[in-house]
């Protein structure tokens, strides 16, 4: 397996054990970051359009734009 560096072709093969070790090591971490920033993201989003929702039906039910949005845990079911 073969990847492009700036400068050079290496090889993986080349890399010493402790190299390799490193390298999915840091692969392994980044996995972990980029999942829990997905879930992270993903909330984010879920709350926004609840709170979306929920502001245009307190807008057309009291023809007035709503002071505070109360999301409740139910609404996540």
């Amino acid at each position: 397996m073969t990847s492009t560096c700036p400068f050079v072709l290496c090889s993986r093969a080349s890399l010493t054990p402790e190299v390799q070790r490193d390298e999915t090591d840091e692969e392994a971490v980044q996995q972990i970051l980029t999942y829990r920033k997905d879930n992270h993201e993903l909330l984010l989003f879920i709350l926004k359009n609840m709170i979306s929702e929920q502001t245009i039906y307190l807008e057309n039910k009291y023809r007035a734009v709503p002071d505070y949005v109360e999301v409740k845990q139910k609404d996540f079911v």
